[in-house]
């Protein structure tokens, strides 16, 4: 696991991290299970919002590609099995009755369909969509973060007080970063 320094300010802890991106402590724990990273630093756990957004896209792509390939597979069993159906109903080319696998062969047909349904009811998003998504994100952090300094350097700088400093940065950090989810749900829901 990474290590950071106190000064790094772009880890963020669990319960920042849960507020921002609007997600529940169970669904993040569920994430960090299904390999999500994390960084420690003196047994605290810290998230870097950027890795989690990477994360989090590549997770659903191969969730959406996994799909897929589930569905190519249970295409080419309903051909043959369909294939055999059309040579004699539950027989095989011989002849022989293959009750068993007709069954099987109704039940894939009638699963392949219970799985388009529910694949019409979720919204996946394509690649190009995605790749456009995450470079609007991309350019909304770049640009938020580029005028921190104009935004809170005057303020900042006559400021003696570190408590005072460190918290005017993590709202305006955590301002952007809920910029940056807003993007992320808003565009998703538009597609």
């Amino acid at each position: 696991m990474p290590r950071f320094k106190k000064e790094d300010f772009r880890f963020m802890s669990a319960t920042d991290l849960c507020k921002v991106m609007n997600i529940s402590s169970k669904t993040l724990w569920n994430w960090v299970e299904e390999g999500l990273t994390i960084a420690l630093d003196d047994g605290t756990k810290f998230y870097d919002p950027k890795e989690v957004m990477q994360w989090k896209c590549d997770r659903a792509v191969k969730k959406a590609l996994d799909l897929a390939e589930e569905a190519e597979k249970k295409k080419i069993h309903e051909r043959k099995l369909s294939q055999k159906e059309m040579n004699g109903g539950d027989t095989d080319l011989d002849g022989t009755v293959h009750a068993d696998q007709l069954e099987r062969y109704r039940a894939a047909k009638a699963d392949l369909a219970e799985d388009e349904r529910d694949r019409s009811r979720k919204k996946l998003i394509n690649r190009e969509d995605h790749d456009e998504i995450m470079s609007e994100i991309v350019d909304f952090a770049r640009s938020s973060f580029q005028a921190l300094p104009k935004k809170i350097g005057i303020k900042l700088s006559k400021e003696r007080d570190s408590s005072v400093v460190e918290k005017v940065l993590e709202t305006e950090i955590v301002d952007v970063l809920k910029g940056m989810a807003k993007i992320d749900d808003e565009r998703i829901n538009d597609n």
